[in-house]
């Protein structure tokens, strides 16, 4: 059984396919989130690895606007989403049968993650995750899924990450 992450999907379907095809039955796949808009596949991708029980999936901020839009309906919420690239995810979720919990599940989903895999600690989030930050102040201020600050903090050195592999 192995672990990957993934992120930012955005609606590229052939990039999906391929990863489902490299992934064994006993791995699991942490998704950050971005899994919709821009693209045209999004919701196609969404909903796959909303029923795939090896992906654990984090909200995004592509996740966030259209729910925001769908609970919210209101034309800031609408503007936002759409020109961010949502114009093909609320079409083809627009065709789907029980909207409603589809929407509940997404606004449902977590924004932060913390997992152990072979005695380390991994912190996870789409956005940012400052480490000594409590997460769920943080979720309070959207700085899970919006947040950018982070990059201005010292990063680790390049041999801590000898370990991780890119497909």
């Amino acid at each position: 059984m192995s672990f990957y992450v993934c992120s930012d999907l955005h609606g590229q379907g052939k990039l999906w396919d391929k990863i489902k095809e490299f992934l064994e039955p006993t791995d699991n796949l942490i998704c950050l989130g971005d899994c919709i808009d821009r693209g045209l596949d999004g919701w196609r991708i969404l909903k796959e690895i909303l029923l795939d029980e090896r992906v654990y999936l984090l909200k995004g901020n592509h996740e966030d606007m259209m729910v925001n839009f769908f609970i919210n309906k209101n034309q800031y919420n609408y503007s936002l989403w759409m020109y961010n690239g949502g114009e093909t995810t609320l079409k083809d979720f627009n065709k789907e049968e029980n909207k409603e919990e589809w929407i509940k599940k997404i606004n449902d989903l977590p924004q932060y993650i913390n997992i152990v895999i072979n005695g380390k600690e991994f912190k996870m989030s789409h956005a940012g995750y400052t480490p000594n930050l409590n997460p769920e102040e943080l979720i309070k201020y959207g700085d899970l899924l919006w947040d950018r600050n982070h990059f201005e903090e010292e990063w680790p050195k390049e041999k801590e990450y000898e370990n991780i592999y890119i497909l």
